[in-house]
């Protein structure tokens, strides 16, 4: 969504009530709920949300999506993924990580040995990082219990 042309979307309510799981040739997660997506850069803050009358831009999404590791039910996330989160959490928008940075960083991981793990070559899209970020969590407590 961040990348479509000519003027890319915003969702601005990401959590986990706007996103269902599909399956298919794997299970995903699919973002729904448009509501209070807007075209970027955005003028109007969403006030319902916003502690602070400001304009919105794509970190609005990035916290949404760093917000999804922290709210969710999973026990023992990794240090690495919580950090991750953190930082896509930042209170400063201008410093949290951009959805490309993201997959990036998930690309690295996955090229670490995730990729053997779960026969899965990577995010098609920037919803599919939470969607990877919870596969990640349920595959280390997988592990833990064993």
């Amino acid at each position: 969504m961040h990348l479509i042309k000519p003027q890319p979307i915003m969702h601005r309510d990401i959590r986990w009530p706007n996103i269902i799981r599909h399956y298919d040739e794997y299970p995903r997660f699919i973002l729904i709920d448009f509501d209070y997506a807007i075209f970027s850069p955005a003028d109007e803050p969403l006030e319902e949300f916003s502690e602070i009358d400001h304009a919105h831009d794509f970190n609005v999404d990035m916290w949404g999506v760093g917000n999804l590791v922290v709210s969710c039910s999973i026990t023992g996330i990794p240090q690495e993924l919580l950090s991750f989160s953190s930082d896509l959490c930042n209170k400063s928008p201008g410093k949290r990580p951009t959805a490309s940075n993201a997959l990036d960083w998930l690309k690295i991981c996955l090229e670490r040995g995730l990729q053997m793990m779960i026969g899965w070559k990577g995010p098609r899209n920037a919803f599919e990082i939470a969607w990877t970020l919870t596969l990640m969590m349920n595959m280390d407590n997988e592990r833990k219990k064993k």
